[in-house]
């Protein structure tokens, strides 16, 4: 009896294995919509009577343990500021990280697990010129990595406190992975004169692993060209390159999808060695700025002051906190908490942090 139906039979036991295997697969199901209900307020920084403080990198461990560092012209305390919760206070950067001279911040790597990674520069003491900044910081503990570069570090990117891609002047780059660092450069040759000036804009490690860094060439004879790099150490290739800054030549962005996407008049998504458009700001304005949680919940600023937020849907301007005397710098979003600083474009030119906290 058990042989009249071979194919029922079968189509039983196809039945069940394909029960067992849409049970043992991962259904995917779209992020939900960012949600745009927030208590927006706003604060104004200036270290004592400077009149530039221009704060334009943000990196946390928390809600109520933020930094922001930039430049400031008023004193060797106002390059590095923190937040407990409460209040914004001068933050003694070069003496908890040992620093020889005053370090200038450039760029800060937050890695969201509360390391991060900050360069620059180095202030020689007898004003001959700049040098490298390189430091680590983890649960309190600063690390001061002395390359001793006679050169500016103006690009950083990190996946934790022991895997770091850092790059600056002249084409300087390097990676640094367990407890050791591999240098590198990569030479230009230009037609325009020997003070060109070449440099580093940003780096990032896109999803399929390889290392994209952005550099400019400023030409004697005026004009900028900006070149995109993919490779890795001793193994780099330019995948494209341009002298019109308003397509792109701003900063990168690795979003919670893991591609990067370049900032500008336009926004780019990086597939492999191919740009791919994103999203033009409504104001014909640059990117300056763009964070989020997931692809479906993000937020970005412009230099003309003007804050959006992407919810899967469409983007929409928080007019609430946008203003046209604001140029925003930075970008944190935490899960029920976001921070966005920019510079206060007046005589005295000031921080504004942007906090909003949903309700």
């Amino acid at each position: 009896m058990g042989s009249r139906h071979p194919l029922l039979r079968t189509n039983i036991v196809i039945l069940v294995l394909g029960l067992i295997s849409c049970s043992e697969s991962e259904i995917v199901e779209p992020d939900p919509p960012g949600r745009r209900d927030y208590i927006w307020n706003v604060d104004t920084i200036q270290y004592q009577d400077a009149r530039q403080t221009l704060m334009s990198e943000i990196a946390a461990r928390g809600t109520d343990n933020v930094f922001i560092a930039g430049y400031c012209s008023g004193g060797q305390y106002g390059y590095f500021w923190h937040y407990d919760g409460e209040t914004w206070m001068p933050y003694p950067f070069h003496d908890e990280a040992r620093l020889p001279s005053v370090g200038v911040p450039r760029r800060i790597y937050d890695n969201r697990d509360g390391s991060f990674w900050a360069v620059g520069s180095l202030i020689s003491p007898a004003r001959r010129g700049a040098r490298d900044l390189v430091v680590s910081y983890e649960k309190g503990k600063w690390t001061w990595h002395n390359l001793q570069l006679p050169k500016e570090i103006t690009a950083v990117y990190s996946t934790s406190i022991n895997d770091a891609w850092i790059g600056g002047e002249k084409g300087y780059v390097a990676h640094f992975s367990h407890n050791k660092w591999e240098q590198d450069s990569i030479p230009i040759t230009s037609a325009y004169g020997h003070k060109d000036v070449y440099g580093g804009i940003d780096i990032a490690v896109d999803r399929e692993g390889e290392t994209v860094f952005m550099t400019y060439l400023s030409h004697d004879a005026g004009g900028t060209t900006y070149y995109l790099y993919r490779g890795g150490i001793n193994n780099w290739s330019i995948i494209d390159s341009s002298t019109n800054n308003r397509e792109w030549g701003g900063r990168m962005w690795v979003g919670p999808d893991k591609y990067i996407y370049i900032l500008g008049y336009n926004i780019f998504r990086m597939n492999g060695n191919e740009r791919e458009f994103w999203f033009s700001t409504p104001d014909d304005a640059n990117t300056r700025a763009v964070d989020g949680r997931t692809m479906n919940d993000v937020f970005m600023g412009t230099a003309m002051g003007n804050v959006y937020h992407y919810n899967g849907t469409d983007w929409w301007n928080i007019k609430e906190i946008s203003n046209p005397a604001y140029f925003i710098t930075n970008i944190r979003v935490f899960k029920d908490e976001v921070f966005i600083i920019g510079i206060l474009n007046d005589t005295i030119q000031r921080t504004i942090v942007i906090h909003g906290i949903l309700k």
